[in-house]
């Protein structure tokens, strides 16, 4: 019968007998993280190991052991290279374990708020129609994604709560579409006539 696994990690767990061995390998996967995101960054770029060490100005060999080392032997210049000869931007970030979740999600809408801002900015510093109706559908978009993330949340939690009541009954909720006329109307979208 064959198997479907998440990750290695899964499979370890799975199919392992011994317990040394299986302990010793979730050990070092986790050791591994790090560094086996390289790998999957490389190859989601589509380069081989060759490829990025002419990018980096380095040896083959350099990216394999870039790729298997133990993450504390990664230095941030390593990660800043990488990134760069695979046009990416290194974001490194600190926050106090003691931060609540919803705290997070706060912050995380405070970001995103700040992006749609600077993306407003853009559109209306270029003062081009098709920008502008770009970032306008784009922003009704996100409006409906986000929208719809928090009613599912929302939708699950009033799940349990009927399940606590006894009560087990699923909660659909189907949004109309988006009317454009009314986006007209309220001048968030310009008529094509």
């Amino acid at each position: 019968m064959d198997r479907e696994f998440k990750n290695v990690s899964d499979m370890i767990k799975e199919l392992s007998t011994g317990q040394e061995f299986k302990d010793d390998s979730l050990k070092l996967l986790r050791k591994k993280k790090l560094s086996k995101y390289l790998f999957f960054l490389r190859c989601e770029s589509n380069f081989t190991q060759m490829e990025l060490a002419e990018k980096l100005g380095c040896s083959q060999g350099r990216i394999s052991k870039l790729e298997n080392t133990h993450d504390e032997s990664l230095s941030v210049k390593d990660l800043l290279d990488y990134a760069k000869a695979l046009d990416l931007q290194l974001e490194v970030g600190f926050r106090k374990k003691s931060v609540k979740l919803t705290d997070l999600i706060k912050y995380h809408v405070f970001k995103i708020d700040n992006c749609l801002r600077r993306l407003t900015s853009l559109a209306k510093e270029k003062q081009d129609k098709a920008i502008v109706e770009g970032v306008t559908k784009f922003c009704i978009e996100a409006l409906a994604n986000i929208s719809n993330l928090i009613l599912n949340s929302l939708v699950d939690l009033k799940k349990i709560e009927q399940r606590t009541q006894g009560r087990t009954v699923d909660l659909i909720h189907i949004s109309p579409p988006i009317d454009e006329n009314l986006l007209k109307k309220e001048n968030l979208i310009e008529s094509k006539e």
